[in-house]
Formats: C-alpha cells, sequence, structure tokens
C-alpha cells in the first residue's frame, strides 16, 4: 500500500514536471506559472505545493531536465574529427561545442531564457546539491579539456578554471546577442566566439 502511495506520488510530481518543461520549451519560461502548470498537467495549481517545496522548485527541476537533454543531444551531435594533438585541433574541438551550443540556443531561444530571466532563482540548486547550478553540457566540455591538461599545461584546478572562462566567455556572448542582438547575425557572433575562443586557449 505504500508503496502504491510513492508511486502515485512520483507519477504526479512527473506530470506537473513535464508539464512546466513542456510550457517554457514551447511558450517561455514567463509563461511557466503554477495556473497555467496546473491546467496542462489536468491538476488544481495549488496540487503542485503537495509535491513541490514551491514554484520555483518545480522550474528549476523542469530546466534541469530539459538542460539535461539538450546535454545528451549535443554529446551525440559533438563528433571527434580526428585526433586532438596540437592546441590548433583543440581549439577546433571547443569551437565545434561552441557553435553547437549556440545555433542550438538561437533556434530555440526558450531553452536558453530561464538564464538571463528573473523568473527563476537558480539558488535552488545550491540549497539541494551543496553547489551552484552548472549546465550539464559544461561536464562535456570539462572533460575534454582534463583528457588534454599535458597539451594544456595545467593542473585540476587550471581546467577547472579553464573551463569557466570558456563557458563565462559563452554565456557573455549568448547574453547580448539574444537579449540585445549585439552582434546583429548569429555569423558574427560565432567568428566572434571562434576568435575568443582561440585567443584563450593560446594563452592557457
Amino acid at each position: 500500500m505504500h508503496r502504491g502511495r510513492e508511486k502515485q506520488k512520483a507519477d504526479v510530481r512527473f506530470q506537473f514536471l513535464e508539464a512546466a518543461r513542456g510550457i517554457i520549451l514551447e511558450e517561455g519560461i514567463a509563461l511557466a506559472t503554477a495556473k497555467n502548470i496546473g491546467a496542462r498537467a489536468g491538476f488544481s495549481y495549488a496540487t503542485i505545493y503537495n509535491y513541490y517545496q514551491n514554484l520555483n522548485a518545480l522550474l528549476c527541476e523542469a530546466v534541469d531536465a530539459i538542460n539535461k537533454e539538450l546535454s545528451d543531444h549535443l554529446d551525440g551531435l559533438w563528433e571527434r574529427k580526428g585526433p586532438v594533438d596540437s592546441l590548433s585541433s583543440l581549439n577546433d574541438r571547443v569551437l565545434d561545442f561552441a557553435t553547437l551550443m549556440v545555433e542550438h540556443f538561437a533556434k530555440n531561444v526558450h531553452v536558453y531564457y530561464p538564464f538571463i530571466s528573473t523568473e527563476i532563482d537558480f539558488s535552488y540548486f545550491k540549497q539541494r546539491d551543496g553547489h551552484p547550478y552548472a549546465h550539464p553540457a559544461y561536464a562535456l566540455l570539462h572533460a575534454e579539456m582534463a583528457a588534454h591538461k599535458t597539451l594544456l599545461k595545467l593542473d585540476e584546478d587550471g581546467i577547472r578554471v579553464l573551463t569557466d572562462v570558456l563557458a563565462y566567455i559563452f554565456h557573455a556572448k549568448m547574453h547580448f546577442f539574444l537579449r540585445y542582438q549585439v552582434p546583429e547575425t548569429l555569423e558574427t557572433l560565432e567568428a566572434e566566439l571562434a576568435a575568443e575562443l582561440a585567443l584563450v586557449l593560446a594563452r592557457a
């Protein structure tokens, strides 16, 4: 009986999670309100608070689920094109990663907007996990940097810092592009990214 109740609870949580995820992907984070999520899930919106700490907790978990799907998608697309045996080839590998991320977010702006929105408080993840939130796709990038730490001549701390710097560059460029249309075209954005990534890796 207890096991049945737990399964029912998990099923209802999943329905709310899927409803929130669907609204974020299709309509944007601003429309992922408790009322809209409840209606989409087929429950009273007040029921959300029986299964989640608050609406922000549900939104954070929905965003995390979306980002994990993107990470898995990128992992499949980000194919190795020959050996990484020089800074030049590593730069090409990192640029491929950044280009895949940029093109995905440019075509799916609702996926990126939670990062530049005031609708969600990412401190939820610090409370849940004990550390700040990082997009799961960056675990792929960090693993790539760590696999070539000898080439980069960096220790583990240096690899972590380098990965953070690359992530900061990417997020800053995406923020200005999506919110302010600076630069004006995706092609220019990708060219600027290529130049900045190459500079950072050359000085690593």
